[in-house]
């Protein structure tokens, strides 16, 4: 059985790994290799197919330069994305804290304990009251 702790580390690790692989790709040259193997593509001819060609040259760069700046910004988003994850985690993690040291203050075994007698109390007063005609805004 997986741990709630434990599924955090696994999508954690899940997510470094997206992010390492595009750093790697990043750094490691290979998609500025296909970008300059596109741009390489260029076709030399002469005659009266030279403006076919030229507007093929054209849409070719236009789809490196495409291509380079998606995965710029695919980086750029998966990375921002693993700084908020981190952020939400130990926001979470505050929270959880707090809420442990507050229920161990008061004694209490459960920490939504507390929270769910509250609700439960609230919500049937509330009930009653509507019940019985009190608290209705239409008369």
């Amino acid at each position: 059985m997986i741990k709630s702790g434990d599924s955090k580390e696994i999508r954690l690790k899940e997510f470094s790994y997206a992010l390492e692989r595009m750093e790697s790709l990043k750094s490691g040259n290979e998609l500025t290799n296909k970008i300059v193997e596109i741009q390489g593509t260029h076709i030399y001819s002469k005659g009266d197919s030279v403006p076919e060609i030229e507007s093929i040259n054209t849409f070719l760069t236009t789809i490196s330069f495409a291509v380079e700046d998606l995965f710029n910004n695919t980086y750029e988003v998966l990375n921002n994305s693993l700084e908020q994850y981190i952020a939400s985690d130990e926001a979470i993690g505050k929270l959880w804290e707090q809420i442990q040291n507050d229920n161990d203050e008061k004694g209490s075994s459960n920490p939504f304990k507390d929270v769910v007698t509250n609700f439960q109390s609230g919500y049937d007063s509330s009930c009653q009251l509507f019940r019985h005609g009190y608290g209705d805004n239409n008369k």
